[in-house]
C-alpha cells in the first residue's frame, strides 16, 4: 500500500500542475491526461487493479461506501479507458483524496493476533503471531509464538518459544536423542504432564536442565525466584 500511497501523492501533483496547464491551452483535458498517464503513470493501471482487488468483497467494516466509490471512479477512467469522459479533473481529484485519506489511516493499523492450529507437525519451521495450538505430537521443529504454546502430545527433539505460557502433555524423548530446548520470558511459565533428562528450560536469563524424568514440571519465576516445581517419576 505504501507504493501505491506514493504513486497517489505523484498523481496529485501532476494534476495539479495539469489544472493551470489547462488554462492556456485549448488542447482538451482529457488528452492531456491521458498523455501524462502513458508518459509518467505507466504502471498505474496495475496499482488502480491492485485497488480494485483489495476492495472487492465490500467489506463494510473495512472499506467504506465513499472508498468504494473511489476506486470505481479511478477504474472507470483509468481501466476502463474512458479518458474521452473528462472534461476537468474534479472526480479523479476528490477520488484520489478520498484514498489517500483512507491509506494514511489505515496504513498504521496492525493485524490482530492469529491462533495457529494444528493437528502434528514434523520437520517444520512455525511462526505464529498469536498462540499456537498441536492436537497431537511435534517432532524435530523449531515453533515460535508471540502468546501461548500448548502440545497434547508429545513434543521431542524441537525448539518451543513462546511470549507467555508453554504447555506439553510429554516433552522431551528416552534415552539418547536430540536436546528438546525451551525458551521463555522472565514472565512466562513451563507446564508439562510428562518430561524426560534431555529438555533444556530458558525461562528469562536462566538456564534449567532437565536431569531426571519427572511429571508434574512447572517452571517459572516468582519475585526473583526460579521455581522447578517436579514429581520423580518411577514409570509403571
Amino acid at each position: 500500500m505504501q507504493e501505491l500511497a506514493d504513486k497517489l501523492d505523484l498523481l496529485l501533483e501532476q494534476l495539479n500542475k495539469l489544472e493551470d496547464y489547462k488554462c492556456n491551452t485549448r488542447i482538451p483535458y482529457n488528452y492531456i491526461f491521458r498523455i501524462v498517464v502513458e508518459r509518467k503513470f505507466r504502471d498505474l493501471p496495475s496499482l488502480v487493479l491492485r485497488l480494485c482487488e483489495l476492495t472487492n468483497h465490500e467489506d463494510e467494516s473495512f472499506y467504506t461506501r465513499q472508498i468504494l466509490i473511489a476506486v470505481h471512479t479511478l477504474k472507470y477512467f483509468i481501466i476502463d479507458n474512458y479518458f474521452s469522459k473528462l472534461k476537468d479533473d474534479r472526480y479523479l481529484v476528490a477520488s484520489l483524496q478520498e484514498i489517500k485519506e483512507f491509506l494514511s489511516k489505515k496504513r498504521n493499523i496492525k493485524p490482530e493476533k492469529a491462533a495457529f492450529v494444528a493437528g502434528y507437525v514434523q520437520n517444520s519451521d512455525i511462526i505464529s503471531s498469536g498462540d499456537f495450538l498441536c492436537r497431537n505430537d511435534v517432532y524435530n521443529s523449531t515453533i515460535k509464538a508471540e502468546g501461548e504454546i500448548n502440545i497434547r502430545g508429545a513434543c521431542r527433539a524441537s525448539k518451543l518459544e513462546a511470549g507467555s505460557r508453554i504447555y506439553v502433555y510429554e516433552l522431551g524423548s528416552q534415552g539418547v536423542g536430540t536436546d528438546t530446548i525451551i525458551k521463555l520470558p522472565v514472565n512466562g511459565c513451563l507446564t508439562a504432564e510428562y518430561c524426560y533428562p534431555n529438555v533444556k528450560v530458558i525461562i528469562g536469563k536462566e538456564c534449567v536442565p532437565i536431569d531426571q524424568t519427572v511429571r508434574k514440571l512447572d517452571v517459572y519465576i516468582e519475585n526473583g525466584t526460579l521455581w522447578v516445581d517436579k514429581l520423580k517419576w518411577l514409570g509403571l
